[in-house]
């Protein structure tokens, strides 16, 4: 069974150029220092949050399709900071990592296969962009070293 991760065509290491994107054809080995930038968060106290968004792409490399595929967090130790959401359309797009979020996502922090993001099925071949949002504040004690990571879980027909 091999559904897997791979980067955007978009996955630049700055905020400020074009996130996400179509598809590419490199692997995403699981590092989050390979999709966000570190930033500083906020200085303490303060009430506003910067919010950092990046997308992957998860795909059937297999010769089955998969049914009730799901996405959802694991292991994640500051639940308030990420949340994920599936792409609105094919290929999207932001303009900058902290700028708008993308149009017609709605983000959530579902945390096993029961309240995950309802991918669908996936045939051989397809895949589907994965959006992603750490949010930072002032308010948070800041945690350079959390960590969580991204499921996939389905059935094979």
């Amino acid at each position: 069974m091999s559904v897997n991760f791979y980067h955007t065509a978009n996955n630049p290491r700055d905020l400020s150029s074009t996130v996400g994107g179509a598809i590419s054809s490199t692997g995403y080995t699981g590092y989050l220092s390979e999709l966000f930038v570190y930033v500083d968060s906020p200085p303490s106290g303060s009430q506003s949050a910067l919010n950092q968004y990046r997308k992957l792409h998860i795909k059937n490399d297999d010769n089955v399709t998969y049914t009730g595929v799901k996405v959802w967090l694991y292991g994640i130790e500051h639940p308030d900071q990420v949340s994920i959401g599936l792409e609105a359309s094919a290929s999207q797009t932001i303009s900058s990592a902290t700028g708008s979020p993308p149009t017609s996502v709605t983000f959530s922090a579902p945390t096993d296969y029961i309240n995950g993001l309802d991918v669908g099925s996936l045939a051989p071949g397809q895949s589907t962009g994965i959006w992603l949002k750490v949010t930072l504040s002032g308010i948070t004690d800041p945690d350079k070293y959390a960590t969580f990571s991204v499921t996939v879980g389905f059935y094979d027909i």
